[in-house]
C-alpha cells in the first residue's frame, strides 16, 4: 500500500472488528486482496509483554509467515485457525490466500 488513503481504508485494528484483545498487546488485519497483494488478508499480532499470550483469530484458516524471530515467504512455516499463541516480546504476521 503505497498512500495513506489505501492504508486507512484497508487496516483495521482488532478493536474495530470486535476481536477481544487485551492491552498492551496489538492486533490487526490488513486487506491486501483489495489492492491486488496475493495475501487476501495479513495479520498482524504484537505481544510486547514478558509472557506468551494468545489472541483469536478472524475466520479461516490462516498462513503463519513470521513467527518468533523466523521469517518463511514462500512457504508457511504453520497453518492455523481459530486461535494461535504469540511467544513474549515479538511479533506473528499471518495471512491467507
Amino acid at each position: 500500500m503505497k498512500r495513506a488513503k489505501d492504508i486507512r481504508h484497508n487496516l483495521k485494528f482488532y478493536e474495530d472488528i470486535h476481536l477481544p484483545i487485551k492491552m498492551p498487546c496489538i492486533g490487526y488485519v490488513l486487506n491486501g486482496g483489495a489492492l491486488g497483494d496475493s495475501w487476501d488478508t495479513i495479520v498482524v499480532l504484537i505481544n510486547p509483554t514478558k509472557h506468551k499470550k494468545h489472541f483469536a483469530l478472524p475466520a479461516g484458516n490462516f498462513n503463519i509467515s513470521v513467527e518468533d524471530f523466523r521469517v518463511s515467504l514462500n512457504t508457511p512455516l504453520a497453518r492455523v485457525k481459530g486461535e494461535v499463541e504469540v511467544p513474549a516480546a515479538s511479533l506473528m504476521v499471518l495471512y491467507k490466500n
